[in-house]
């Protein structure tokens, strides 16, 4: 279980994001990590696919220990790189909560939807909400 986890920090996805203001536990969980120093990773483009379909914004999430990662050009390539070696589609938001956790470490990524990560070759620890 996540909270047991020895990781450094923790990755929200875009259906992760989309529970946080309904969620007491996802809220204590992030809460926790802040308050322990442990980084809360949140991929912009997972924050921008959430606000479509929930009450999550910016605002609601940025404040000490949220590290907000912007989809730059620095990135771009890798991200296209980790889509080529995908076995099948995989939607932008979810490609960018997979770079990160690779590039992280392999923080665990908090998801509602682990099916979306299947095609992504890379042995991500994902924790189903």
């Amino acid at each position: 279980m996540i909270y047991d986890s020895p990781a450094a920090g923790i990755i929200l996805d875009s259906t992760a994001l989309a529970e946080l203001p309904a969620s007491f536990f996802l809220q204590t969980l992030v809460k926790t990590h802040i308050e322990q120093d442990r980084r809360v990773v949140v991929p912009v483009v997972a924050l921008s696919h959430a606000a479509n379909t929930s009450r999550i914004t910016y605002a609601r999430i940025h404040h000490r220990g949220v590290t907000t990662i912007d989809y730059t050009a620095g990135i771009v390539d890798d991200i296209a790189d980790l889509a080529r070696e995908a076995t099948g589609p995989v939607a932008l938001d979810v490609l960018h909560c997979a770079y990160e956790a690779v590039r992280t470490g392999y923080y665990p990524i908090l998801t509602g939807q682990p099916q979306a990560y299947a095609h992504i070759p890379h042995a991500l620890h994902l924790e189903p909400l």
